[in-house]
């Protein structure tokens, strides 16, 4: 995948400016820098759009790095098809990615791996394909061997792998994925004997909520209280609905049975739907964590933006030589009144009029203030203000 290519179609922006984007980052340029000196390269995006080109840039890079990963380990395995290969090449999700790898990831040892040790596989098959539980139930008997000590653990191992395989299908992750991302409730509930540790988390001790409309405040308030263990947190849906996305999954290739259903009672409660709480908690988190940050943000915007001075007549100068001083003047609110350019400095030395240009706008707005800018030209700048108004109450 083209990262440069991509990234350009998400946020609407041409190759070539992406690519000088890129190529400045490359170069150890920091965002304020390219903001504010590369403005020519990249057509005069802001400091938010460059984020959005290093982070969705970054996401892609991974995911790249991710699928190559993927597609070399399967193929180590001697199991990469061309129509895998195809499925993987084409993948646009991350999460759709690690669904097509799980069959082939490398795991813990589970419990329906244990099974498949004791030599089990042959029965689950069977009960794949069987109708009639007193088939199953006597077929069970021929593999009792081993460590599968009776008809019960037979059975019980056999279950375990078909819960596996079900919790595999992508056709089914797919369903209950989006059955989570639409419809999960966040359910919060005070720990037992905590009440009174928990006091500062009381809004939440018999919390339940949409996670769709659930504001970012008290998601982290939610998480900072099961993190203090003081509340205990979860993620829910409608369980009916669930075994219902399943069933239509798995019944389109296993038997009826009794032990069919007991796996896919098992492949939902110990496999798909923790790991999917845990996967909508991970989203939840990121998108309250980035949501604050965008609050906090634009509170120390407004923060830095009050005046030093207080509520001040004041006349702002950006100091420059060839290119001038430019001269703004603003209302004791802070509201832009008017602008000039005087030219004091080299090569110009345009000193007389750049001191008429001073006197006649602190005269006719009153100003208070002078604030000069501490960039190049700055301190000749500021000299000629002090000396042009050392008489006055500015």
């Amino acid at each position: 995948m083209d990262v440069q290519s991509k990234v350009g179609k998400e946020l609407n922006l041409t190759e070539g400016v992406i690519a000088k984007v890129f190529e400045l980052l490359d170069d150890g340029a920091t965002i304020p820098f390219i903001a504010r000196y590369r403005k020519e390269l990249t057509k005069g995006l802001d400091e938010v759009q460059l984020i959005q080109i290093k982070e969705r840039s970054h996401y892609w890079e991974t995911f790249n790095t991710r699928k190559d990963s993927i597609l070399k380990s399967i193929e180590e395995q001697g199991k990469l098809t061309d129509a895998l290969k195809r499925k993987i090449e084409s993948a646009q999700l991350l999460n759709e990615l690690e669904d097509l790898y799980l069959p082939f990831k490398k795991k813990r040892q589970s419990k329906g791996q244990k099974a498949i040790e004791n030599g089990l596989k042959p029965l689950a098959i069977y009960i794949q394909k069987s109708h009639r539980d007193s088939d199953i139930e006597d077929k069970a008997f021929g593999f009792v061997r081993g460590k599968v000590e009776d008809q019960k653990d037979a059975l019980d191992g056999a279950v375990s792998i078909l819960a596996e395989w079900i919790s595999e299908n992508l056709w089914i992750r797919d369903r209950l994925r989006q059955q989570f991302q639409k419809y999960s409730v966040a359910v919060a509930q005070v720990k037992r004997g905590k009440a009174k540790e928990a006091e500062k988390f009381k809004d939440y001790f018999d919390f339940s909520e949409r996670i769709q409309r659930m504001a970012s405040h008290r998601v982290l308030a939610v998480f900072r209280g099961e993190k203090e263990g003081l509340l205990n947190f979860k993620i829910e849906v409608d369980e009916d609905r669930a075994y219902g996305s399943i069933e239509r999954g798995v019944y389109r290739n296993y038997a009826t049975n009794s032990y069919v259903d007991k796996a896919i009672i098992e492949a939902y409660k110990r496999i798909l739907q923790p790991n999917f709480e845990s996967e909508i908690k991970k989203e939840l988190k990121e998108k309250a964590d980035l949501d604050s940050i965008e609050v906090f943000a634009e509170n120390l915007k407004q923060l830095l933006l009050q005046s030093p001075l207080g509520a001040k007549n004041t006349l702002a100068i950006d100091p420059g030589f060839r290119t001038g001083c430019k001269v703004a003047a603003l209302n004791k609110n802070g509201d832009f009144i008017t602008h000039s350019t005087i030219f004091p400095h080299p090569p110009q030395n345009k000193i007389h009029e750049a001191e008429q240009t001073l006197l006649n706008l602190t005269k006719k707005h009153k100003v208070q203030a002078i604030a000069v800018g501490n960039g190049t030209a700055g301190i000749e700048t500021e000299r000629l203000c002090r000396k042009l108004f050392k008489n006055s109450d500015i």
